[in-house]
């Protein structure tokens, strides 16, 4: 049967279909969570108007950001004061993420889900390498280094050999003394020359006078020297010390005993910045919580010393944001504004929200009394200015007095005479 036309549309449709990303919650406060991700970008933080929230108290307000194009997902850290992590890494620039990647925001792991995976491919492997030597074993530091060791050898082989065995065979002469060559003989002239036939030499004839006879030194004749062999003779060899023999430097350390060394190393130092990075940790929660109690207290100003001294920048600025606004919203109300005063009131009330919200036992702070109690008599004082001319208007600045302060009588009696004349 031949094959379809359709195959190539086919899977072409299939290649070109949407890709559904996701991020799910798999550990930590906010466990189970999940949200699709779309194209574009998607911000990650503990901030109410995030795109993914991440309610946890170590992350920050604006944490990290997703960026998604087609099927490129890249993340990239907001400068949060607690870093971004995946992996296990925390990332210093834009990562490329994969499916089953785990990203850490605070105390929060999240897990990238891509078309239902959820699981990392497993990485290739790779051939170990030696660093010392290349792939055939020539050219490497290796190779070099054996040739050194074999060169250094034959010259230590080479100098023994000249000095303790080619003097014994006699191939070569190390001793300085004289020949054995004797002298030539000294001739004298009145030595008689004996005659070629060996008969005495003639006597002088008798009518002459016989000559006086002189001394003379005769020098016996010297003996005939022997010929001279072509091999000095060899000298007794003076004892000599035994030359130190140099032991060859110890082989390189082997690839994987390198690999070994430095991968302790790096896995200590890993450990080590995880212990303080914990400790860091527990010792900036322990005084997020001294600060924040200082905070429902009512002393706001010791509080922001105390977050700011132990690097809990977050937290100090969400006090100086409040200490600011409840300072404006009283100037305002000294100079009769009481719609700027009503404003920067309420600003303050929603940064105390945020600040008391890590309090699980659901008690007001001082503060927040304080700018709810001021919230609530200035809409009073409003609702009371409506009375005779908008009821209605009237009627939502009382509701707004009670909403802030349930316990402000006055409100509450002049929200139930409005009621009773309708």
């Amino acid at each position: 049967m031949a094959p379809s036309r359709q195959t190539g549309r086919q899977a072409s449709a299939l290649s070109s279909r949407p890709v559904r990303v996701q991020l799910e919650i798999i550990a930590g406060p906010g466990k189970g969570a999940r949200q699709d991700i779309p194209e574009g970008a998607t911000r990650l933080g503990r901030s109410s108007d995030s795109d993914f929230r991440v309610d946890n108290e170590a992350a920050s307000r604006h944490h990290a950001t997703i960026f998604r194009q087609s099927d490129a997902i890249v993340l990239r850290d907001a400068g949060s004061h607690n870093g971004t992590y995946v992996n296990e890494e925390e990332i210093r620039e834009d990562t490329l993420l994969r499916a089953g990647d785990r990203l850490q925001i605070g105390d929060s792991v999240l897990c990238l889900i891509i078309d239902g995976v959820r699981e990392r491919a497993p990485e290739p492997k790779k051939r170990a390498v030696d660093p010392l030597d290349d792939e055939d074993g020539r050219g490497g530091l290796a190779f070099y280094v054996k040739r050194l060791v074999t060169f250094v050898l034959a010259i230590a082989f080479g100098l023994v050999l000249f000095i303790h065995v080619l003097p014994r065979l006699g191939v070569i002469n190390t001793g300085s003394g004289t020949g054995d060559t004797p002298a030539p003989p000294t001739s004298s002239a009145a030595q008689p020359q004996p005659s070629r036939t060996g008969a005495p030499p003639s006597s002088p004839p008798s009518d002459s006078p016989a000559p006086t006879p002189q001394a003379t030194t005769a020098t016996p004749p010297a003996a005939a020297s022997p010929i001279p062999s072509p091999v000095a003779p060899i000298a007794p060899a003076s004892p000599q010390p035994a030359p130190k023999v140099v032991p060859p430097p110890p082989p390189p350390a082997s690839a994987a005993a390198t690999y070994r060394e430095s991968s302790g190393r790096l896995s200590a130092r890993k450990q080590e910045e995880e212990s303080r990075r914990q400790v860091s940790r527990v010792n900036r929660a322990r005084a997020e919580r001294q600060a924040r109690k200082l905070y429902m207290e009512g002393e706001v100003d010791q509080a922001i010393e105390v977050a700011e001294a132990s690097g809990v920048a977050h937290l100090a600025n969400q006090m100086r944001e409040f200490r600011k606004s409840e300072g404006a919203a009283r100037a305002a109300f000294s100079f009769k504004k009481g719609t700027e005063a009503i404003q920067h009131y309420e600003e303050a009330f929603a940064l105390d929200e945020e600040i008391c919200a890590a309090d699980k036992s659901g008690r007001s702070s001082v503060p927040g009394r304080r700018v709810g109690q001021a919230l609530s008599n200035l809409y009073l004082q409003a609702g009371e200015a409506f009375l005779k001319r908008d009821a209605t208007r009237a009627e939502t600045f009382l509701e707004r007095s009670l909403d802030y302060d349930s316990n402000n009588a006055r409100a509450r009696e002049a929200l139930k005479k409005l009621q009773a004349a309708e």
